[in-house]
């Protein structure tokens, strides 16, 4: 039977041990041994981490979707109403065409954020198939700038999304006042 002592030693000592390596501790000691239990002890941390990671991952993600799919759906009724409004006022034409066009725009834009997001996770899919021990740190390297590159494209489309939403409401404001 294991002693308090040596299993906090054991501990100390698979703190940076990786799942892979605890996981070849685990079954190469005896059952109840110290190094059994801190290796246990040890993965069992990692699992409930990743499962957080994994939620606060998830939770960004849909507040993403939720947020861009709020803006995709106000640029849809922009473009509703006001080409509506196009077909009944011969006057205001130009000015509604600037409005459509830029709320399409902006449409194009959160779109292109959905499918950055999904092409990230489908090269996150492929990586697991393949396995992501398999790659070698080059590789790795060339993912992750991808994956950067991307999100910071994203930001700038998003960022572009808000200037645009900005220029629909001066817009829409100077025709009211207009009319």
């Amino acid at each position: 039977m294991a002693v308090q002592r040596e299993i906090d030693e054991c501990r100390i000592a698979y703190k940076n041990y990786s799942r892979d390596q605890l996981i070849a501790v685990i079954r190469s000691k005896a059952e109840f041994s110290a190094e059994h239990i801190a290796a246990t002890q040890c993965l069992a941390e990692m699992v409930d981490y990743a499962e957080y990671e994994r939620r606060i991952i998830d939770i960004a993600r849909d507040s993403n979707y939720a947020f861009w799919n709020a803006l995709l759906t106000f640029d849809g009724i922009i473009i509703s109403v006001f080409s509506a409004i196009a077909v009944f006022s011969q006057a205001a034409k130009p000015l509604i065409f600037i409005i459509i066009a830029i709320s399409m725009l902006s449409a194009v834009f959160l779109i292109l954020n959905f499918r950055s997001v999904r092409n990230t996770y489908r090269l996150i899919g492929k990586t697991m198939d393949l396995g992501v021990e398999r790659l070698s740190p080059e590789q790795r390297k060339q993912q992750i700038a991808i994956s950067n590159r991307g999100h910071e494209w994203c930001n700038y489309r998003e960022i572009a999304t808000y200037y645009v939403l900005v220029g629909q409401g001066i817009l829409i404001l100077f025709l009211i006042c207009v009319r």
